[in-house]
């Protein structure tokens, strides 16, 4: 495992962020709806549409600050920006598998081709 590798489980990246105002997520536990974030690097790729939101919901507004330190608590805060990439690709990653699912794959690709390279823009440490 590298140096800033993730060393927390799901349940501690995601329990702890969401509060009360999640109350979709919040109301069946984040462990329902998510598979596995296990450790790092976190991999969104494996995840389905409802394990990302759950990840989008953690890591969105005032969160990625939180999620910054809980992901990567060795890095410095600029690591803040990071956690903000990972966030766009989940979102993105949403709305390709969405795209797919109705058939309305030249946007699927569009959002694929956008995760594709917010990924190349990620840091060796936070990539799958």
């Amino acid at each position: 495992m590298g140096k800033y590798a993730i060393v927390i489980s799901k349940d501690q990246l995601l329990n702890p962020l969401l509060d009360d105002s999640d109350s979709e997520i919040a109301a069946g536990g984040v462990t329902d709806h998510v598979g596995t974030l296990g450790l790092a690097p976190v991999n969104l790729d494996g995840m389905d549409k409802s394990e990302l939101s759950v990840f989008v919901a953690a890591t969105r507004g005032i969160r990625p600050a939180h999620a910054a330190q809980r992901l990567f608590p060795a890095m410095p805060a600029s690591v803040l920006g990071v956690v903000r990439l990972l966030c766009g690709y989940a979102r993105n990653k949403i709305t390709a598998m969405a795209c797919r699912e109705r058939g309305e794959i030249r946007t699927a690709i569009r959002h694929e081709d956008l995760c594709e390279r917010i990924y190349n823009d990620l840091p060796e440490y936070a990539r799958w």
